[in-house]
């Protein structure tokens, strides 16, 4: 859809620069008149929608008559989007400017962006998709839904290597991406357009809000229900990818656009309204996950503060200032590699948040170095037990927050889960687990200086060589005293031993 966008988008601005040519500095030879009502053939209107009129009523302002400057300054915007004005596409696209400069509620939407943004007309594709993301996000519920299944009609039309163009985001020839669709679909494609200009015209701003965690679950059902689908279109043809390919050029791009539409138009309300926002409307473009590991305080903020453990879990943790740390936060880059590769390195980055100098830390893990965030764990941590864990990644199945049983609330009052030299220590898994996890048994070594793991640290520190309950899993931690976090050093499970080679600490208070 980044590729339909973009079409769309650049279509869309056409029509702000000829408004703002139009009404703003109208050329003397053109002649203001009442309109002959237009409307969008049955053929290309978006699926479920009534018949659209595209010109201003009899006594309407500002109906423009196509006069030779006028034609000649349309044909001008039309080459400029790649397409010859005497093709069919090219006459299309006429008729919809001229049409769409007749029209009350079209005028006024493209004369208010051409105002606003007249110095990014130039800018490229990619204020031509921003403007366009701001016009998705106006679309309430229904809207979404008809361009959706406008959308899906379109894509079940298209061939191959129609779609391997289409699907290639904003990269590529763009004037070849537009020449390509026919005549059908490049009607379909401005109905579309249509719908959107007009929904912007008459909606008010946008008041839908969602929790995060809705729109985590939403996306989550939306990828089960879409890698269903993908599933059984694999059984028909083994030749298509393992999994539905969206964001990359691909042959196959339409099907798996169409799973996605028809997955998402399947759903149950309300999360079908939360997903179609989600996709369409959220500024992260149904990547939440992505947005999430990106940007993780956006995640701990909403939904990783005390205030959003278990009350009877908050009701045994200390007040805010209890625990004074030196740090606000902590980054620590390390470098990994297996034993069993030696020259495979691959980089982590744990953050750690101090939560109100309560005791309460929240850890941020995700990959370092790395374009394009796609994963990252959560956990609010206290001594070194799980209060709470999440992991969220583009295109894995919804899994639910983990939370530590609360049978164990109570032992939080004696810091219970903070290692102790010398003592066997449980340390219980959050529930539910995706991997099933039943916990920890650990051993704890004697305390020696943290400045030994690196010259920044202060205080304190003990390792922990712990062992997961019923698994083939070791691991080995360093826990801090002063900053009430461990740092990992080690592990072993089936792919062989992974141990850190470097480290790097960033603390800012």
């Amino acid at each position: 859809m980044k590729r339909l966008v973009t079409c769309s988008a650049v279509l869309s601005l056409s029509v702000f620069t000829a408004a703002s040519q139009a009404s703003i500095a109208p050329e003397p030879s053109v002649t203001v008149k009442p309109a002959v009502t237009r409307s969008i053939p049955s053929s290309a209107r978006p699926a479920g929608s009534a018949a659209t009129s595209t010109a201003v009523q009899a006594n309407a302002p500002h109906a423009i008559t196509p006069t030779p400057a006028v034609l000649a300054s349309i044909a001008g915007i039309v080459r400029t989007v790649g397409l010859d004005p005497n093709s069919d596409n090219g006459r299309l696209l006429t008729q919809w400017l001229i049409n769409a400069l007749n029209d009350p509620d079209s005028r006024r939407y493209a004369l208010t962006l051409a105002q606003s943004n007249r110095s990014d007309i130039k800018q490229g594709s990619q204020t031509h998709v921003s403007q366009m993301n701001a016009a998705l996000r106006r679309l309430n519920a229904d809207d979404r839904l008809a361009l959706l299944r406008s959308y899906t009609q379109l894509l079940s039309g298209m061939t191959p290597e129609q779609c391997a163009v289409l699907s290639d985001g904003a990269k590529g020839d763009f004037a070849s991406a537009l020449s390509m669709l026919s005549p059908k679909q490049f009607e379909q494609a401005l109905a579309i357009l249509t719908s959107i200009i007009k929904a912007n015209a008459v909606n008010p701003p946008s008041s839908e809000t969602y929790s995060t965690a809705a729109i985590l679950k939403a996306d989550g059902d939306l990828t089960s229900a879409t890698n269903t689908a993908w599933a059984k279109l694999r059984k028909h043809d083994p030749e298509l990818p393992l999994v539905p390919e969206t964001g990359v050029k691909s042959r196959a791009a339409c099907l798996a656009f169409g799973s996605l539409y028809e997955s998402l138009l399947a759903m149950k309300e309300p999360e079908r309204a939360i997903a179609s926002w989600d996709v369409l409307s959220s500024p992260w473009k149904g990547m939440l996950a992505a947005q999430l590991a990106s940007n993780p305080d956006q995640y701990i903020d909403s939904d990783f503060d005390i205030q959003d453990l278990p009350a009877e879990m908050v009701r045994h943790l200390p007040k805010s200032g209890a625990h004074p740390m030196p740090y606000g936060r902590v980054v620590v880059l390390t470098e990994w590699t297996n034993a069993k590769d030696p020259h495979s390195h691959y980089k982590i980055e744990q953050s750690f948040r101090n939560m109100h100098d309560t005791g309460v830390i929240v850890s941020v893990e995700r990959l370092a170095g790395v374009p394009r965030q796609t994963y990252a764990t959560f956990s609010a941590v206290y001594g070194d037990v799980d209060l709470k864990s999440h992991s969220v990644s583009i295109g894995e199945p919804y899994f639910p927050p983990g939370l530590m049983p609360a049978e164990y609330d109570a032992k939080l009052d004696a810091d219970a889960f903070e290692p102790r030299p010398g003592t066997p220590i449980y340390m219980p898994a959050a529930l539910p687990s995706r991997d099933n996890d039943r916990g920890a048994d650990c051993t704890v070594s004697a305390r020696y200086a943290a400045s030994k793991i690196d010259p920044a640290f202060t205080g304190d520190a003990v390792d922990l060589k712990c062992s997961a309950v019923g698994e083939h899993f070791e691991y080995e931690e360093s826990y801090l005293y002063d900053y009430r976090f461990a740092l990992h050093n080690y592990e072993i499970d089936d792919s062989g031993l992974g141990y850190v080679t470097k480290r790097t600490v960033s603390i800012t208070h």
